[in-house]
């Protein structure tokens, strides 16, 4: 007993020492894999080439087909040099930031030619970039590498020759107008909408949609259509609605027996979207010019559930309609609620809304066929 007690002893030892063994080893690999990765990190970090590193950049300015652009952060912000109301898409600027700062060269040629050969003795772009010592950085980018990709850059006051990537020369491949920030209008579905509104100076028509209890007679007939008892009873105890369209003009309002038109307008709504600036930091006084003060605009007032929200309040917004654009002549100028912009949708797109909203208290026209049909039945009826 004795004797397998001590072997006993002697496996719970050997296995012990076993384990230890193992965990060593893998804290060892462990060790010399850390290690191994630090080298590398260490040796790709020595082998970056950084064209741009700054800590704050305050100004940058590039050409375009528009002239010169320059941008300078200030207010927590970034800023259109020239006119500090232009509305700037803040985020384009901030992608053409973080390509510039910081920027790394793919690779520095070891046998430089003549600058020609690279696109850089007049570069397709020059882009200079300010930190907020004033320290400043022109960076010149010139011709694509055909087999790479990559485009050929230098830097001022570096007689090196580097490649970069295509992020930069990507982000800075806009226009003024590719950086203008350009008034949304929210997508809106049939669910989503519960009231249009089409108001002119003369008139005011409101469109407003309602959950209804259906009537008793016409519950009652479906009940009795029913397949089985079954279902009869259990279509009789649940309230059944039926969505309603009302329209209200001049005060009167009436149930809408047809909502195909609604239905139309509100497909042509959701397809809406804004196509340029026409311009913008217009005043009210300049309203008019474009045909959107009170004695000449169109609105099309829109109520609608929120449905992004989690209470899915309710919102409004407006589409004030004006003059064709003189710019561009099949273009509408709109303004989106009371914003200072004037932008410019496109001309049906306007047309097929207010059409459909004008046709919607009009009588169903009849087919040349239906009024056919209809001569008969009344003939044979005499």
């Amino acid at each position: 007993m004795k004797k397998k007690n001590t072997i006993l002893m002697i496996l719970v030892v050997v296995l012990v020492v076993l384990c230890a063994g193992y965990v060593g080893i893998v804290k060892y690999k462990e060790v010399q894999d850390q290690k191994q990765q630090d080298a590398s990190e260490a040796e790709e970090e020595a082998n970056k080439i950084v064209l741009n590193q700054m800590d704050s950049i305050t100004r940058i300015s590039f050409n375009t087909t528009d002239g010169e652009l320059a941008f300078t952060y200030h207010d927590d912000s970034w800023h259109y040099e020239a006119d500090e109301a232009f509305p700037l898409d803040v985020s384009k600027i901030n992608l053409i930031q973080n390509n510039l700062n910081p920027l790394e060269a793919t690779r520095k040629l070891e046998e430089k030619e003549d600058l020609s050969n690279y696109g850089l003795t007049q570069p397709a772009k020059t882009v200079t970039v300010t930190d907020a010592s004033g320290n400043q950085k022109v960076l010149n980018i010139g011709s694509m590498n055909e087999y790479s990709g990559d485009y050929y850059a230098s830097i001022a006051g570096d007689d090196n020759v580097y490649t970069i990537g295509t992020e930069l020369v990507n982000s800075l491949d806009v226009t003024l107008d590719d950086l203008l920030k350009l008034d949304t209008i929210p997508y809106l579905t049939e669910s989503d909408i519960t009231q249009i509104e089409y108001k002119t100076a003369a008139e005011s028509v409101v469109y407003k949609k309602e959950e209804r209890v259906k009537a008793a007679e016409e519950t009652e007939q479906e009940t009795q259509s029913s397949a089985t008892e079954e279902t009869s009873a259990s279509a009789a105890s649940e309230a059944e609605t039926e969505t309603v369209w009302t329209e209200t003009r001049n005060g009167t309002t009436v149930d809408l027996n047809d909502s195909s038109k609604i239905t139309d307008a509100i497909s042509n709504i959701s397809q809406l979207s804004v196509n340029s600036c026409e311009a913008y930091n217009v005043s009210a006084e300049q309203l008019a010019a474009y045909g959107l003060d009170a004695a000449n605009s169109k609105d099309i007032i829109i109520t609608y559930n929120d449905t992004s929200s989690e209470t899915q309040e309710q919102k409004t917004f407006t589409l004030h309609i004006g003059n064709l654009s003189t710019q561009q002549t099949s273009y509408y100028c709109v303004r989106i609620d009371e914003s200072t912009q004037v932008d410019r949708i496109v001309e049906f797109n306007i047309d097929d809304i207010i059409s459909s909203l004008q046709q919607v208290g009009e009588p169903v026209q009849e087919t040349e066929a239906e009024s056919s049909d209809a001569a008969v039945e009344s003939a044979a009826g005499n």
